[in-house]
């Protein structure tokens, strides 16, 4: 089961994180929203082998963790791009204007994406697009 944001965020913190030993064996436990639960499937015979687990995934956390943060800017962006996008539509201008203009915005949109924004047929676009390779 893929984690969510909040958990990975919860499971880079080495304070959610430790290991019992129930007179046989040690298990790692993490906690996840105030609920404590068992990580590891196997037991470990060593509680120096658990910790050794604890931090490879400890740090494989903080990675991901780090790296939903800048999808997430991505998200962002792009939601960015859309909404200026569809003001560029919006505008009162010539379709190769709005070509130019969304080319800039989003360089690397397609001919078929540029006529889906527009409402137009490929074929008008790609019309467009020569004119501009020509000029």
């Amino acid at each position: 089961m893929p984690f969510s944001k909040e958990h990975i965020e919860q499971l880079a913190k080495l304070i959610n994180h430790k290991i019992t030993f129930d007179g046989f064996d040690y298990w790692w436990y993490s906690r996840l929203d105030g609920k404590w639960g068992i990580q590891s499937i196997n037991s470990f015979k060593d509680y120096k082998k658990a910790y050794h687990y604890i931090y490879y995934w400890l740090g494989k956390y903080r990675r991901k963790a780090a790296k939903n943060d800048s999808d997430f800017d991505i998200l962002i962006e792009n939601v960015k791009n859309e909404i200026e996008i569809y003001d560029v539509v919006k505008k009162d201008i010539p379709t190769l204007d709005k070509v130019i203009e969304i080319h800039s915005i989003k360089p690397n949109a397609n001919q078929t994406e540029i006529a889906d924004y527009l409402g137009k047929s490929k074929m008008a676009i790609s019309k467009h697009f020569k004119k501009l390779k020509y000029a």
